[in-house]
């Protein structure tokens, strides 16, 4: 059965087998370790964003193309960017994540509108998915953080009830190599609708266990990239900036620990990690 953590104070070293191979989901509040980073981001939004009041409602002020064009130049200004994996070593020390078997791969900024604005391309709205199905090893770790305060109607959703739960999914038409070549570069030209290949369920989810993670600007949510879980519509005023990455260990990768229940994705991601202590990409 999947635990959840409210207010971990578990050293995440300790925590992640258990994250991999029982499904535990951790959040920690308040955590100081993702200040500098939060800071950083924020400053990058608000650059971009220059001249409007309150970043998190410019849609208000602004049709719906230039915004586009605003959100890709901040995705690509923060992951991108040296600083940003200077930063993310520094974070990931302050979490006693640095050293030579810990990988992350590229930290990305979400960007999810209100009132469907925009619910495609760089604002995609994640469906129920398991990174699994998008080539992500099953010994990932995922990190999440809003960068703003959220509210439980604009925040993401986990489904415990399936971690060990086969769901019927598209996954088998998943290949990362083709995904980077078609797709990766492609997000603003999916303005009204989205028809790049994600990887979806074909059967209907069962919500009634759904776990909708309840954190606010600082707080830091860790689960298994092989979980279930998705982006819910933004049902707030205001919308949502959120960070997220993964990490792995490799000594993890290399013996096979982690579950694969449903995926049957090719390819792999593991080339895009770069280790937390000499930012060296992972080598095979």
């Amino acid at each position: 059965m999947v635990k959840i953590f409210h207010n971990s104070n578990h050293q995440i070293s300790d925590i992640y087998k258990n994250c991999i191979v029982d499904g535990d989901i951790h959040i920690i509040k308040k955590t100081n370790s993702l200040d500098s980073i939060i800071n950083y981001s924020k400053n990058i939004i608000k650059k971009h964003f220059t001249g409007f009041h309150d970043v998190q409602k410019a849609q208000e002020k602004i049709n719906v193309t230039d915004y586009v064009e605003i959100i890709m130049k901040i995705k690509d200004d923060f992951t991108n960017s040296i600083k940003t994996d200077q930063m993310m070593s520094s974070m990931l020390q302050k979490l006693n994540l640095q050293n030579e078997d810990i990988f992350f791969d590229k930290p990305k900024i979400r960007v999810v509108t209100y009132n469907k604005y925009l619910e495609s391309g760089a604002g995609y709205i994640f469906k129920p998915h398991r990174d699994s199905w998008y080539a992500g090893p099953k010994s990932q770790l995922n990190f999440w953080f809003p960068i703003f305060d959220i509210d439980l109607n604009s925040t993401f959703v986990i489904y415990p009830n399936y971690w060990q739960k086969n769901i019927l999914n598209s996954s088998e038409n998943f290949d990362y190599e083709m995904w980077k070549k078609k797709f990766r570069f492609t997000a603003n030209k999916h303005i009204k609708t989205d028809t790049r290949n994600h990887p979806l369920p074909l059967e209907e989810v069962d919500k009634t266990q759904e776990f909708r993670v309840d954190c606010n600007a600082g707080d830091l949510v860790i689960f298994s990239g092989c979980h279930l879980h998705g982006s819910i519509p933004n049902a707030s005023n205001k919308t949502r900036f959120s960070i997220d990455f993964r990490i792995i260990s490799k000594d993890l990768h290399e013996q096979n620990i982690g579950i694969n229940v449903d995926s049957k994705s090719t390819g792999s991601t593991i080339s895009d990690f770069k280790n937390s202590l000499n930012l060296k990409n992972y080598s095979i």
